[in-house]
């Protein structure tokens, strides 16, 4: 008993920041994804981590189940123009664009978990497909719509940003 909290310890310590931080990108507040993070911890230890190949990717979908299932998750895709102008301002590492994390925020529901999933947690769109029980093609197209998504997005924010500045 004392090697599976020992393995459970170390899987806590080593995933618990991440996966917080990965499902606060698809809640509604921080509360709501410490509630799907230790949900999906707890899911964790009852499966026992010995049988989850990947874990990152396993909580994350676990975390993402239960903040769904739990009514907790946006689902709804928000319009650029609603959000706040100081949103837009640029990132430190963006020098004309829309943050990527507010980008991201933008997508729906299955683009944010497929995105994690592929770019964060570099799955590939045959694990991905496993982990979310859905045709490989369904997440090919998911990914480019998401992508295609975050480039006008982003290029979007440079756009309103000159507009701005320019009425002014």
């Amino acid at each position: 008993m004392r090697a599976d909290d020992d393995a459970f310890r170390a899987l806590w310590d080593r995933e618990y920041e991440l996966l917080l931080r990965r499902l606060r990108r698809v809640t509604s507040t921080f509360e709501d994804a410490e509630d799907a993070a230790q949900e999906a911890m707890a899911r964790a230890h009852r499966y026992g981590i010995d049988g989850i190949a990947k874990p990152a990717a396993w909580l994350f979908v676990a975390g993402r189940n239960a903040a769904t299932s739990a009514g907790r998750a946006e689902g709804s895709v928000r319009s650029l123009d609603a959000l706040p102008d100081e949103v837009c301002a640029p990132a430190a590492d963006l020098e004309n664009g829309l943050d990527l994390e507010v980008a991201r925020g933008l997508l729906t529901e299955r683009q944010q978990t497929i995105v994690t999933l592929r770019y964060d947690l570099d799955l590939t769109t045959m694990e991905i497909a496993a982990m979310l029980d859905i045709a490989e093609g369904t997440v090919r197209a998911t990914v480019y719509q998401s992508v295609r998504r975050l480039r006008v997005l982003l290029g979007s924010a440079e756009t309103r940003r000159a507009l701005r500045s320019g009425s002014r």
